[in-house]
């Protein structure tokens, strides 16, 4: 009997000790957040509102509240590294475009998603001409524009995978890209992008091989795809 009192005494202490230790210090707060992988963009400085939490007793969910809220994070699991660091593994959204706003730029990724509103765009292609209603980092970007967006985001991933040449893009009634001072292409609200690309290929590479260097490529009309030299 006394050995059944004596080891109740004993585990009542340990999980005394236990519950003092796990709630009552900073034993299992947690003290670095370790990411799986190189990440690009994201910065330890990004994971400071995960910082002293408890790692014993934060429920899973609010810890990836804390995390899912960051724009540059498309998924993303956890693991907790005891006693006092978290690991997280996540694919990272990829910084595409900048869109001119108030002297601000607004970065966007492949999926039109708002990574960041910054002062300078670096060596991101810059997109003119969009209106939109409303911005919210970590959500697609609200054009007014929407599709020619989408349009024009789909016509650069096609430009960026086959050419090499620079150019700027501008919306004016119409996805514009300018090629040089002295050449244009016009591609309307490009609801037909793919084939509107192979039919400015095709132009551009002929007149190229032609060594014309001014006019205007226009693909905006449907199955009417012309160019337009500068007389």
């Amino acid at each position: 009997m006394k050995k059944i009192v004596g080891i109740l005494i004993l585990c009542v202490l340990v999980s005394c000790g236990l519950y003092y230790v796990t709630t009552q210090t900073n034993f299992f707060h947690i003290k670095s957040v370790v990411l799986a992988k190189p990440a690009q963009f994201l910065r330890p400085s990004d994971f400071a509102t995960l910082m002293n939490l408890n790692l014993m007793t934060t429920p899973k969910r609010d810890l990836e509240k804390l995390i899912e809220h960051n724009p540059y994070i498309e998924s993303f699991t956890l693991q907790r590294l005891f006693p006092s660091s978290l690991q997280i593994s996540c694919v990272e959204r990829q910084e595409f475009a900048a869109i001119h706003f108030n002297g601000l730029y607004i970065i966007i990724d492949p999926a039109g998603i708002v990574l960041d509103i910054r002062k300078e765009y670096g060596i991101l292609m810059l997109l003119d001409g969009f209106d939109f209603e409303s911005v919210h980092l970590g959500k697609p970007l609200d054009s007014k524009n929407k599709e020619a967006l989408e349009h024009t985001i789909q016509l650069m991933l096609l430009l960026k995978q086959n050419v090499d040449f620079e150019y700027q893009v501008t919306y004016k009634k119409g996805i514009e890209i300018r090629l040089s001072e002295t050449m244009t292409a016009k591609f309307g609200q490009g609801e037909d992008i793919q084939n509107q690309f192979v039919a400015f290929m095709t132009i551009y590479e002929d007149i190229m091989r032609k060594g014309i260097l001014g006019g205007v490529i226009d693909v905006s009309k449907k199955k009417y795809y012309i160019f337009k030299p500068i007389d």
